[in-house]
């Protein structure tokens, strides 16, 4: 991996009957980490030193719990099959991918164990460029999922999605912002994808993948303003008679969103890279990215 490069696995999960909901993010390069942009303002930066396993969990009756520890080179282990950071691990079979868990959540350090699997509909291997250098792969967006943690003491079976993401220089350096988008029915996903670059690109992805794998360009609909988060974060999406029922996630750079449109509900994020290279915002990131040695 390039210096100052990241990659990053994206899981999530709904419990259709509960609404539970859960997302895991394996970082190699971590995007997110204040650490690993301390060390790139100094020079070239190793990402296999900057590595973490963000693991959370969305009870539908609140009480969520959030882990993300940053971990040393020494940490990690992977190939092209596995990848462990720690005590957690992704593990492709060739038929699934498993996820085995076991992360403390912060501030209340609260555990976060059991697996999670993965059964692809399909495996498309069609990937998209963003910007010079980032890609974005929907590597399993069709998924059925079984979720059995003991910590919290979760087991349902329900929908998911996972995608990839590579890039060979830090995403501030490339992005101003972005939101993203999926919803799915049952044979297929609906994603938008929209950044907003820093050489002023403007790139918007539209798509719909099959049970097949197969691709369709979609209608694009307006942009519909949602309400900001209380971060004065903006949220926006490409959906008619859009509605958000739930915020996941509400940081000063970052949220994750539950949205309600015409199609069903969608799993929705928002970013803003400007926010998140703020001195301000980097003195607070460690409360909830604490780092170990290993």
């Amino acid at each position: 991996m390039a210096p100052n490069g990241y990659a990053w696995w994206y899981v999530d999960a709904i419990n259709p009957q509960t609404h539970d909901a859960l997302t895991i993010i394996a970082f190699i390069g971590s995007v997110f980490s204040p650490y690993y942009a301390r060390a790139r303002r100094k020079q070239a930066a190793n990402a296999y030193n900057h590595v973490a396993l963000n693991a959370v969990l969305y009870p539908a009756a609140g009480g969520k719990r959030w882990a993300m520890t940053e971990r040393g080179k020494t940490a990690l282990q992977h190939s092209p099959e596995h990848l462990q950071i720690g005590r957690s691990s992704l593990t492709w079979s060739g038929q699934r991918l498993r996820i085995e868990l076991d992360e403390i959540s912060v501030p209340w350090l609260r555990r976060i164990q059991g697996s999670i699997e993965l059964t692809p509909r399909c495996q498309p291997e069609t990937a998209f460029e963003l910007a010079p250098g980032h890609i974005w792969h929907p590597a399993m967006p069709l998924a059925d999922v079984e979720v059995n943690l003991n910590t919290p003491d979760w087991h349902w079976q329900g929908s998911g999605y996972a995608d990839h993401n590579a890039g060979a220089e830090p995403l501030e350096d490339a992005f101003k912002r972005w939101t993203w988008s999926r919803s799915a029915s049952t044979d297929e996903v609906t994603v938008f994808y929209e950044t907003h670059a820093k050489d002023a690109e403007h790139t918007l992805l539209a798509t719909s993948i099959d049970a097949n794998g197969n691709f369709a360009d979609q209608d694009i609909p307006p942009v519909q303003a949602l309400p900001t988060t209380g971060w004065r974060i903006k949220r926006s999406t490409r959906a008619r008679n859009a509605k958000v029922t739930r915020t996941l996630e509400d940081t000063p750079f970052y949220a994750r969103s539950l949205v309600a449109t015409e199609q069903g509900h969608s799993m929705h994020e928002s970013l803003d890279m400007n926010r998140f290279a703020a001195p301000w915002v980097q003195t607070l990131l460690p409360f909830r990215m604490p780092r170990r040695a290993g």
